[in-house]
């Protein structure tokens, strides 16, 4: 068996699959204001199609697989693709990053299905911020979902949270407080630019190490190992079950260690978040599949992985759509 190793000595074992472009929320740093040309379903990867690739990609180290979208709870055979999918022995994780307002519905099918751990993205604690964040979105569907899943015992449950100077960076201590009251872990990640969120951006950013001594001046962070696929540094809160973590895309790259691939909704294969180039594996998965061709389609990508991202405020910004149809 050929293991997925990159030009620069990483291995690839971690595959991002984007099931949908679609949302049910208009988050203000990642929706544009003129709106995103969604994918047509029939361009949409069918489940059978998913899996196939997965089946490839698993034959050559992948063993960790994270469903994103947009939103991915808007598919309604995301129950069925997770069951799928556990079904490939050599998958050892399963995960899923969702905006969590329809968790309550479809938690209890998903956790049958298979599905080990849950990532919910989460901006505010405030109602009506949250509201003014999602335009659409209603803070308490998403914190009955979290109870729901804590019921249901999922392995783990982590919240994401994007730190936004003026809008939310009031709310880092209220979030440490959440961590400490519930024992999730909550995960700050620095708002990154794109192309709706070029004005005042500079002013808007906040970095980790300010995230991180503004929590270690109200609690003594004590460095910590928490299992997952992510970026995340973490730290414990002495005499709680709190646990916070720090993402750092732009103030502290951490691209060395970098060990995914994605997988958008339409077919794309894209070997790093912030690159605009990919390699489309539709036709191939199509018409078959060619195991040989999807195969020599993979180690292509990876071959094409750049040794770190080039994202660089004033000269190149992520495009929002294509952060829509990866699943950031």
């Amino acid at each position: 068996m050929k293991i997925l190793i990159d030009k620069y000595g990483r291995k690839i074992d971690y595959l991002r699959i984007s099931v949908t472009d679609r949302c049910n929320l208009s988050c203000i740093y990642c929706i544009p204001k003129c709106g995103v040309l969604q994918a047509i379903e029939e361009e949409m990867l069918s489940i059978k199609e998913i899996v196939s690739f997965v089946k490839v990609a698993a034959s050559h180290g992948i063993r960790k697989i994270k469903i994103t979208g947009g939103e991915p709870l808007l598919r309604k055979d995301i129950a069925a693709l997770v069951s799928c999918i556990t079904e490939i022995d050599s998958i050892m994780d399963i995960s899923m990053t969702t905006n969590g307002v329809l968790i309550k519905k479809f938690a209890s099918e998903l956790k049958r299905a298979g599905l080990k751990r849950l990532n919910i993205s989460l901006d505010s604690l405030c109602s009506d911020k949250y509201k003014e964040i999602t335009k659409y979105g209603e803070l308490k569907d998403v914190l009955t979902g979290i109870e729901r899943a804590m019921e249901l015992g999922f392995s783990q449950i982590k919240v994401n949270t994007v730190i936004i100077r003026d809008i939310n960076l009031d709310e880092i201590l209220d979030f440490v407080h959440f961590s400490t009251e519930t024992g999730i872990a909550v995960r700050f990640i620095e708002y990154m630019p794109t192309k709706n969120s070029l004005d005042g951006y500079a002013k808007k950013f906040v970095s980790a190490d300010e995230m991180r001594f503004l929590c270690n001046e109200a609690y003594s962070l004590l460095p910590a190992a928490v299992d997952g696929n992510g970026p995340a540094k973490y730290y414990v809160i002495p005499g709680t079950n709190g646990t916070i973590g720090f993402i750092s895309p732009l103030s502290c790259k951490f691209c060395s260690d970098c060990n995914r691939i994605r997988l958008t909704s339409d077919g794309r294969l894209v070997s790093c978040l912030y690159t605009q180039e990919w390699v489309d594996i539709k036709n191939s998965l199509r018409k078959g599949p060619d195991i040989d061709e999807v195969t020599e389609l993979l180690f292509s990508a990876i071959a094409s992985k750049p040794a770190s991202h080039s994202l660089i405020v004033e000269d190149r910004q992520m495009d929002f759509c294509s952060m829509m149809r990866i699943g950031g």
